[in-house]
């Protein structure tokens, strides 16, 4: 079983990704000329945090300098 997001509890009922943008727009109550109200805003950063993507991890040395050198 995968974990779910927290931000899934705004989850569709549908796939929003094959659905029209003003389906999902309608569905999650949201303006497409305004976007989210300030105070929608300020309450999903509170619950979620800011929308940022994770760095991925940095090779460790021993997988850095493994002895092979770069293919061209």
């Amino acid at each position: 079983m995968t974990k779910q997001h927290p931000a899934a509890v705004h989850a569709l009922d549908f796939p929003a990704h094959t659905a029209p943008a003003e389906k999902v727009l309608e569905a999650l109550s949201v303006d497409p000329d305004t976007g989210l109200s300030e105070a929608e805003v300020q309450k999903r950063l509170t619950e979620y945090g800011p929308n940022r993507i994770k760095p991925p991890p940095k090779a460790s040395l021993g997988r850095s300098s493994s002895g092979r050198s770069p293919t061209l």
